[in-house]
């Protein structure tokens, strides 16, 4: 047991030496402009105005703010402090080298590591203990993912702390804990506003029968964590807080590889986009809540999680390629492969993963649209297509106490 648990520690070890030795020679912007500023501004005192910085890109007028909650720059500042303390000032290089960048990731970096524990127990719970080494091989196409490092190591954003903390609120949520539930949800939604996808599917499919108490304690305790920390923005700076978090993403250009650049299309529906992508999301739940299972896994959540990615992932405006992180790790949850030999690999979810990346890689191409941009906007819908119809097929077999469907539960 203890050569098994040592080969579990050895990986992870040599995924945080890595990404650490790598990461001062990779600094980003996002961290160098904004986050780096945000944080300068809560030790300055002057926590209200983080969201009073924006910045230009070359030949744009939109302004550039913060998009995410206060909560997570208040969680980095305490180590950001310690490390100017030690005499690291390069926090904002968003080129060349930044041993300060690096520095931030030592208190980020074992997010990534619980969050492939969580996930790897999230699939075991269901469908029975893994084998080794398929055990351990899953573990490590979790850890591994290119997309996990991109959006983490990379590109020094939240994503897997967001999903980590998906995981644990269904957790809690499952077993009985509807305020430890509510709590994690609402930290979720404070560390990045994606994650009204996965909770919308969740709350209504808490809308079933016998599950509307519950849940109510749930959503209001998490209402209640998401806001709390907004409240001084929302009284005293809500002009601001308000276009950070929802008025710039009506103005943002379309970008990336997405539907939208396959074709022409109706101005309006593409500004309709985040609405269709919430109500999709919540259109999943409140599918679901007419069954009678008493979990969200049994009733073919973690299918609707898939889902509400593919909503999010199709129908978005503009997709970076750290964005499919979540769905990576979703479909790893909804198609664990539980029939495979002792050393299998899971080829489907790790094909998926990886095609997740290849069709999102390259350079930002903003708002270009050329024949190899459509070309490449095509191939990724149908590659949405292709698992949100296999999510569909899932969840509705799920439906049937009497059909066996390998699939993540929460016990």
């Amino acid at each position: 047991m203890s050569g098994i648990r040592s080969r579990y520690l050895l990986a992870s070890l040599l995924w945080c030496l890595t990404s650490l030795a790598v990461k001062p020679f990779f600094p980003y912007l996002d961290f160098g402009v904004f986050y780096s500023t945000a944080i300068e501004r809560i030790l300055g005192g002057s926590p209200l105005d983080i969201y009073s910085f924006v910045a230009y890109p070359p030949g744009s007028s939109l302004a550039l703010p913060v998009t995410n909650p206060p909560l997570y720059f208040f969680f980095l500042a305490p180590w950001y402090a310690l490390g100017q303390w030690a005499g690291i000032s390069d926090f904002h290089n968003s080129i060349g080298f930044s041993l300060g960048q690096a520095w931030m990731l030592v208190a980020t970096l074992p997010f990534d590591l619980l969050l492939c524990r969580e996930a790897l127990r999230c699939v075991e719970e269901h469908a029975g203990k893994l084998p080794e080494p398929r055990r351990l091989i899953f573990y490590l196409c979790l850890l591994f993912t290119p997309l996990l490092w991109l959006s983490s190591v990379r590109f020094g954003h939240n994503e897997a702390m967001m999903i980590l903390m998906v995981l644990l609120a269904l957790r809690q949520g499952e077993t009985g804990h509807p305020v430890a539930s509510g709590l994690l949800w609402g930290l979720a939604l404070g560390l990045k506003t994606t994650a009204i996808v996965p909770a919308l599917a969740y709350f209504g499919w808490g809308m079933g029968r016998c599950r509307r108490r519950s849940m109510g304690i749930t959503g209001g305790i998490a209402a209640l964590t998401f806001l709390l920390p907004l409240l001084p923005y929302l009284l005293l700076r809500r002009e601001q807080v308000l276009y950070a978090l929802v008025g710039f993403e009506k103005l943002r250009p379309v970008g990336g590889y997405v539907l939208w650049k396959i074709g022409s299309f109706p101005d309006s529906l593409i500004q309709a986009s985040s609405v269709l992508i919430l109500v999709g999301s919540a259109g999943l739940g409140l599918f679901l809540a007419r069954r009678s299972t008493p979990r969200f896994f049994e009733a073919g959540g973690a299918h609707a999680l898939v889902l509400g990615q593919v909503f999010l992932l199709l129908l978005g405006k503009a997709l970076f390629v750290w964005y499919g992180v979540a769905l990576a790790f979703f479909v790893h949850l909804a198609f664990p492969e539980g029939n495979g030999g002792r050393g299998s690999v899971p080829l489907r979810t790790l094909v998926a993963a990886i095609f997740l990346w290849l069709l999102q890689a390259g350079p930002w191409i903003g708002a270009e649209v050329n024949s190899w941009i459509r070309i490449r906007s095509a191939l990724w819908v149908l590659l949405m297509l292709a698992i949100g119809f296999a999510a569909v097929r899932g969840m509705l077999k799920a439906k049937d106490p009497g059909v066996r469907v390998t699939q993540p539960g929460i016990a």
